[in-house]
């Protein structure tokens, strides 16, 4: 049998005999059958390790990645009615009501069976229901593969991450949830003459290497993944990938990582072509053990590059910038280059930031970078992703009528427009000649709601503290601006109306008559951020509301709020200034009494690493200050007083009866309940301010 004939896996290798034995069959550009015989049958582990005894199609040589257009392939949706026992996994919370999904595109479901659709909460304008589907279903996955080979994509990486398989106490486990779905890769590859690889995204500590080893034994040994023409070979070898390698915000090891390659090369377990994904900062710059490794053991390295330009005109000047370097060192020490191209990127349901963040621009985007990799000599590409609609970076089918909701859509061009850019640029990059296919978008109705719109929950506190809160602040309003706020101001979009509350630009704001109000900033970058009104007339309206007695909320979502420009001096103009100290997990912050008896006396001490540093406020920083009280002060870890997290000032001196209170954004991270406590408690002071 096939599955017996150990490392005889390339084309050129394959016995004949065998190959009639297993009913492979050679499909080379000649249709392949409908498969009717596909059953969504509930794997479990035992079913999972066996070797691979489905249909064979080979359709293409596996021999090498040169001259391939391959993707990157998530498969970590899953649902709860998907058969498997587990809850949502990464579509959010798609049935809570009202919904909050953590993506950004909606999956064409148009073409799915009844039995690979799964409810959400979300609704279609005519009330009825949105459906998402399930990596865990079988059927799914292999018409991916389908859709694959229909526009000749020829095969992807399967993502693998390290908590799929080592556990919190950094021991390895193996379990159907993720299994299952390499499973369906396998298979969906074989079926449709695709290819596919290994890839773990990872850190390079000791315990994720010794559960790498262990997984792999279960996969080489047990489950023969290698073992079938679908799977990727490269310069001898069968391809694995591991990205995250020496990433500077991930654990690396030298000693771990170079158990890891010997492991891998060892012909006993596959005599593996090792891949890195690697950062794109100048890596090739590296003259430490981190390039002595890699040049010993790695065959392919793949700079990750999505986010890191955002147009056409970015992108030129960013290959232009890195990529001779790069490929100075690769040819140097006879290595491959593997670029990483990507349609877009949005990620707002994720992070609640802008949609669209990097525009796809109807595909001029990818298509220049594929024009790049062509222009500088490389015969091969990967592209992030097939299937992630969490960072809006998917190429497979995707709607232009999402349900009523906050998302992005391929604005008009057909759902499998993506995938058929794909195949060409993989025609390009091998040396065929292909045009860019100016198709004419059909106009896109689909009108996404606003972040305000989406994200509030009217529900978010009590009403007899809201109705306190209304009464004060219909005689002082509350104004914030509306072209760059970040999840603070979502936090207090939630009780709006009892709030009084204003969004508007600053172009508006500076138009109305100084008052006493509570004029929020809470701009999600380090920027000084006032759209097209020049700073200081902005600063001479802040300062004019302060002396009536206003108070001024700034609400930090990045390290060094109102920094840039000039390095804080236009926010100081206006009372507000920073030390120079920061936070970081290793601190502790012990919240003052005035935050309510529920937050007197709790210290948060169980800092995470999603924790982020944070600019504090200090007493010493405001001398002439009439008051300062500190309402989060912030603790090293020997137990030194560093600063505040949070803090109210009364400015004095030429800004009469304003006062400043600042929160950091180390704070938005704090559990839900407490910070729904502490921000109840603060909106509670801010009233007290303003009666």
């Amino acid at each position: 049998m096939f599955a017996s004939m150990g490392m005889l896996l390339s084309l050129s290798q394959i016995d004949v005999q065998a190959a009639r034995d297993r009913d492979i069959l050679y499909a080379m550009n000649q249709p392949i059958p409908e498969y009717r015989d596909i059953e969504n049958d509930i794997l479990d582990l035992d079913d999972i390790l066996e070797p691979y005894d489905g249909p064979i199609v080979v359709d293409q040589e596996n021999e090498t990645i040169y001259n391939k257009i391959m993707a990157g392939y998530q498969g970590w949706f899953g649902h709860s009615d998907d058969g498997y026992g587990f809850r949502e996994r990464h579509w959010g919370d798609i049935l809570d009501d009202p919904p909050r999904g953590t993506f950004d595109m909606w999956p064409d479901m148009s073409e799915l069976d009844e039995d690979e659709k799964y409810p959400t909460n979300y609704k279609y304008p005519d009330g009825s229901t949105a459906y998402v589907f399930s990596s865990r279903n079988k059927k799914t996955v292999v018409r991916h593969f389908k859709w694959m080979r229909e526009h000749g994509i020829h095969g992807v990486f399967k993502q693998r991450f390290g908590a799929r398989f080592v556990n919190g106490k950094g021991q390895y486990y193996a379990a159907v949830d993720d299994l299952q779905v390499l499973s369906h890769v396998r298979e969906g590859a074989n079926r449709y003459g695709r290819l596919f690889a290994m890839m773990y995204d990872v850190t390079f500590d000791a315990a994720t290497v010794d559960g790498m080893i262990e997984d792999w034994k279960n996969l080489y040994h047990k489950m023969k993944i290698t073992e079938t023409p679908a799977y990727m070979r490269h310069r001898g070898g069968p391809v694995v990938s591991f990205w995250g390698y020496a990433d500077k915000f991930r654990t690396w090891d030298p000693e771990a990582a170079e158990k890891l390659f010997k492991f891998f090369k060892d012909p006993k377990n596959g005599g593996c072509t090792i891949m890195v994904g690697v950062p794109d900062n100048l890596w090739s710059n590296w003259d430490d053990e981190r390039m002595d490794l890699l040049k010993e053991y790695v065959t392919i390295v793949s700079p990750w590059t999505p986010g890191r330009y955002r147009s056409p005109e970015g992108a030129r000047e960013f290959f232009e910038k890195r990529v001779p370097g790069d490929l100075e060192i690769t040819r140097a020490n006879d290595l491959d280059y593997y670029p990483v191209i990507f349609p877009g990127f949005s990620w707002a349901n994720l992070k609640k930031e802008a949609l669209n963040a990097i525009p796809r621009l109807g595909g001029q985007f990818l298509w220049t970078q594929g024009e790049l990799v062509k222009q500088y000599g490389i015969n091969m590409a990967y592209v992030a992703m097939f299937d992630e609609v969490d960072e809006g970076t998917a190429i497979f089918k995707v709607t232009n009528q999402p349900p009523v909701g906050r998302f992005a859509t391929y604005e008009g061009y057909p759902s499998d427009y993506y995938l058929r850019l794909t195949g060409l640029i993989g025609q390009m990059i091998a040396g065929e000649s292909v045009s860019f296919p100016n198709l004419v978008p059909v106009p896109d109705t689909y009108v996404p709601q606003t972040a305000l719109e989406y994200y509030q929950d009217s529900e978010y506190f009590s009403e007899k503290i809201t109705e306190e809160w209304r009464e004060v602040f219909r005689r002082v309003p509350v104004i914030c601006d509306s072209e760059d706020f970040g999840k603070w101001a979502l936090s207090l979009n939630n009780v709006s109306s009892a709030l009084n509350m204003y969004f508007r630009p600053w172009s508006d704001i500076v138009g109305i008559q100084p008052n006493k109000y509570v004029l929020v900033m809470a701009q999600k970058t380090d920027l000084y951020s006032t759209g097209d009104v020049p700073t200081q007339r902005v600063n001479s309206f802040v300062k004019d509301c302060l002396r009536a007695g206003s108070v001024l909320l700034v609400m930090a979502d990045a390290r060094n709020p109102l920094q840039r420009p000039r390095r804080g001096e236009r926010a100081r103009e206006i009372g507000f200034r920073l030390s120079s100290e920061s936070a970081s997990k290793d601190c502790s912050v012990d919240f003052d009494p005035l935050l309510g008896k529920r937050l007197e006396g709790w210290r948060w001490t169980n800092l995470n690493s999603r924790t982020p540093a944070a600019r504090l406020m200090s007493r010493d920083d405001y001398p002439d200050a009439e008051a300062y009280v500190s309402l989060a002060k912030v603790n090293s870890a020997s137990g030194d007083y560093l600063g505040d997290a949070a803090a109210m000032v009364k400015l004095g001196r030429e800004f009469g009866a304003g006062k400043v209170v600042y929160v950091s954004n180390m704070l938005s991270t704090l559990p839900p309940i407490r910070k729904k406590q502490f921000l109840e408690n603060l909106i509670s002071i801010i009233a007290d301010l303003v009666k």
